[in-house]
């Protein structure tokens, strides 16, 4: 059977992989998890009332290469393709509540550097979801260790686990 929406997992399984440079739209009693959150960062969309959410696990801020055109790959683009799937599929953006995970400093000697590649990716999916009118209500960002994450479509809960 062909899978029509090319974000929504086909099949029965309620654990779905996301990788990185990926997303993932599902519903209901699903569980999106992805792993390898370092200074990288995943962001989960949710819509409450559908129980409609996705998770992105995007690497960079920005596309700055004309080579390289995946747009789940960059946090200021997989946020544009995960609300317009959530809505293809009967989420309302006014109703979308974020989470934001990751963006840690993986070396100590770039702890709380504005300039370093997890801060640079938390600032702006801040920044991109506030243009957006996307309430942000839970974070877990930053620090030194990397992270994996889960995401309840059924309660909306994401439970995160930090590496040490």
């Amino acid at each position: 059977m062909k899978n029509e929406e090319p974000y929504l997992p086909a099949g029965s399984s309620k654990i779905i992989d996301v990788q990185m440079g990926g997303m993932k739209i599902a519903h209901n009693d699903r569980v999106l998890r992805t792993s390898g959150i370092g200074s990288c960062i995943a962001i989960t969309l949710y819509d409450p009332i559908k129980r409609i959410g996705g998770m992105a696990h995007p690497i960079l801020t920005v596309n700055d290469s004309k080579e390289v055109d995946n747009p789940l790959r960059f946090v200021e683009t997989v946020i544009d393709v995960m609300i317009n799937a959530l809505e293809a599929l009967g989420a309302l953006k006014t109703r979308l509540e974020a989470k934001i995970i990751g963006g840690a400093n993986m070396f100590k000697v770039f702890d709380k550097n504005p300039e370093s590649i997890g801060m640079q990716n938390i600032e702006a999916a801040k920044k991109k979801l506030v243009k957006e009118g996307i309430e942000i209500i839970a974070n877990d960002t930053g620090g030194n260790a990397g992270r994996s994450a889960a995401f309840d479509l059924g309660t909306g809960l994401v439970e995160v686990k930090t590496k040490i």
